[in-house]
């Protein structure tokens, strides 16, 4: 059968209140099931939506964003009182563009809710500053009172599987660093 993909996809975004990223979700086969993508961590404004009746692709949205007299943003149509939101159905033959606040710091996941889509690799993380990343512009992540590495009093077994379902309740184990950690949704 067909492997997942175990590559990981992140979006690197500085710190910056009062700043956003625009993100454009395509779903491009107008026969595929529609996508409720979910952002952890904060939420977005809506600025535009539409599904076609025909198969689409990127360089099609592309071309779209570009089709008007500014050459660029065409496609975004609720720039007055867009919808804030945390979770958006992104249509088979469809697009989606969000603007998410860079207002957060951390990482944070963004996934499909259909959990074979998820385990599939239909998500992503979106990281908003992180370690290491000047401390004068606020961009370096706070641990708060916690140490770095800090070594944990009861070693864990490794690896660690760690199978979530729902509904279950929150848990925390303990990770000694460089550790590998599998994450399984629905085991």
């Amino acid at each position: 059968g067909k492997k997942n993909c175990l590559c990981p996809h992140v979006i690197q975004q500085p710190f910056a209140p009062g700043y956003w990223v625009d993100v454009f979700l395509i779903n491009k086969d107008k026969n595929a099931a529609a996508h409720p993508i979910h952002v952890h961590g904060g939420w977005f404004w809506v600025m535009g939506m539409e599904k076609y009746n025909y198969s689409i692709n990127s360089t099609y949205i592309k071309n779209q964003n570009q089709n008007c007299a500014n050459k660029d943003h065409c496609l975004q149509k609720n720039l007055k009182v867009p919808v804030a939101k945390d979770t958006i159905q992104v249509p088979p033959g469809g697009y989606v563009i969000l603007r998410i606040p860079l207002d957060n710091k951390g990482t944070w996941l963004m996934h499909c809710h259909v959990n074979n889509h998820l385990r599939a690799g239909m998500a992503l993380v979106l990281q908003i500053g992180g370690f290491g990343k000047p401390k004068k512009l606020g961009q370096d992540w706070c641990t708060g009172n916690l140490k770095k590495n800090e070594v944990c009093l009861t070693p864990p077994p490794t690896p660690i599987d760690f199978v979530w379902t729902l509904p279950m309740d929150p848990a925390e184990k303990c990770v000694a660093p460089g550790t590998k950690v599998t994450f399984l949704v629905d085991g």
